[in-house]
C-alpha cells in the first residue's frame, strides 16, 4: 500500500510541476502507441546513462518521462539538493547508483532515490504500475 500512496504523491508532484515535465523518447524512428512502449518516470533523480548510452536530456527538467521500447535497461543516476549556511547555497550530488529491471510494454516504472539519513542516497527505488 505504501508503494501506491508514493506512486500516487509522484503523479500527483508531476501535475503540479507540469512546467517542469519533459518527456523523452528513448529510441530510434517515429512516435509508438502506448501498448508497444514502457514509460520511465523519474522524480528527485539525474540520469547519467540509460544501458550505457549518455542520457543528455536530463538539463532544466525536475522530473522527466523516458518513453523506451519493452526490453532490460539499466540505468545510472544520482540524486542533488542544496544546503544553505546562512546566505551560501550549496548544491551537491551523490555518487551514482545503477538499477536493473525488463520494462515490458504499457507499464510504467516509477524510479525514485532511497534516502537515508543525512542525504544519504542508498540507491533507487522502482514501482511498476499499468499505464
Amino acid at each position: 500500500m505504501h508503494r501506491y500512496l508514493k506512486l500516487f504523491g509522484l503523479a500527483a508532484l508531476a501535475l503540479l510541476v507540469s512546467g517542469c515535465i519533459r518527456t523523452v523518447q528513448h529510441y530510434a524512428g517515429p512516435a509508438r502507441p502506448e501498448n508497444e512502449t514502457a514509460r520511465i518516470s523519474t522524480f528527485k533523480l539525474n540520469i547519467h546513462s540509460i544501458n550505457g548510452e549518455v542520457f543528455t536530456a536530463k538539463k532544466n527538467a525536475m522530473t522527466y518521462f523516458v518513453d523506451v521500447v519493452p526490453g532490460d535497461y539499466t540505468i545510472v543516476a544520482s540524486t542533488s539538493w542544496d544546503t544553505a549556511a546562512g546566505s551560501t547555497v550549496t548544491h551537491r550530488e551523490s555518487a551514482a547508483r545503477s538499477i536493473s529491471f525488463t520494462a515490458r510494454p504499457g507499464m510504467i516504472y516509477a524510479l525514485s532515490p532511497k534516502e537515508g539519513p543525512f542525504y544519504t542516497f542508498l540507491g533507487i527505488g522502482l514501482v511498476e504500475q499499468a499505464k
